[in-house]
């Protein structure tokens, strides 16, 4: 009885207390985590980073309210380490969840079993709400040409022509698909020529992002960049 009482009497008389530098490094180690275990862009990095800090500090006040001094420290790091495992599965359950909502930004329609193996990136572009997207995906030919009409993507029949006569080069048709896709490494960074590429884009209308495609007939695999900012 003595020792509940005394426990009762330490929570009456120790209120919870928020720690700012457990808020800090909640937040530095989550956001850390997420963009390195992750792999998905910065925003979901920043916005992880001030859950996960909030969530910190609230934790590690019931941890100091509740516990001994010598257990600290290692309640405090167990604690860290359970964070950022949930973060980064969260961010990654997150993105694999909008991964058909960015296909159907691109193209106005969701995705359908015409449309396989889908693989997409997103990447931080510099600036407030910048995103390039990149996704690339099998499709036949007709299904290229359903996707394009639902997009409201154009047919670049110029750009193509000009490579087949050698009036641009391959670097500058792979460059339709984002002049920065080289730095995102394989593969979209020294992606061999293609024989007759087709090439796509929706230039920003009614704000809805821009669109670029090149699709290889050869190997039915299309690369898009959508872009906003």
């Amino acid at each position: 009885m003595a020792e509940h009482m005394s426990v009762r009497e330490r929570v009456i008389k120790k209120p919870l207390s928020f720690s700012l530098p457990m808020l800090l490094v909640g937040g530095v180690v989550v956001g850390v985590g997420v963009f390195v275990g992750s792999g998905d862009w910065a925003c979901s990095a920043i916005g992880y980073s001030m859950l996960g800090g909030v969530v910190a500090c609230a934790a590690d006040a019931v941890i100091r309210r509740f516990t001994s001094v010598k257990w600290r420290g290692k309640q405090r790091l167990t604690l860290l380490a359970i964070i950022v495992l949930l973060a980064v599965l969260g961010a990654r359950l997150e993105f694999t969840l909008e991964k058909p909502r960015l296909f159907a930004e691109a193209f106005h329609q969701p995705l359908s079993a015409n449309v396989t193996d889908l693989h997409v990136e997103r990447h931080y572009a510099g600036g407030p709400g910048d995103m390039i997207c990149l996704m690339r995906f099998q499709a036949s030919s007709q299904t290229i040409d359903q996707l394009a009409a639902s997009g409201m993507l154009q047919r670049d029949v110029k750009s193509e022509e000009d490579y087949s006569a050698d009036i641009r080069s391959w670097d500058s048709v792979w460059g339709t698909v984002g002049t920065l896709s080289g730095q995102y490494g394989p593969p979209w960074s020294n992606r061999p020529p293609m024989v007759k590429p087709q090439i796509y884009r929706r230039d920003d209308p009614m704000n809805q992002g821009n669109v670029n495609m090149i699709w290889d007939p050869a190997t039915q695999t299309a690369y898009v960049q959508l872009s906003y900012g």
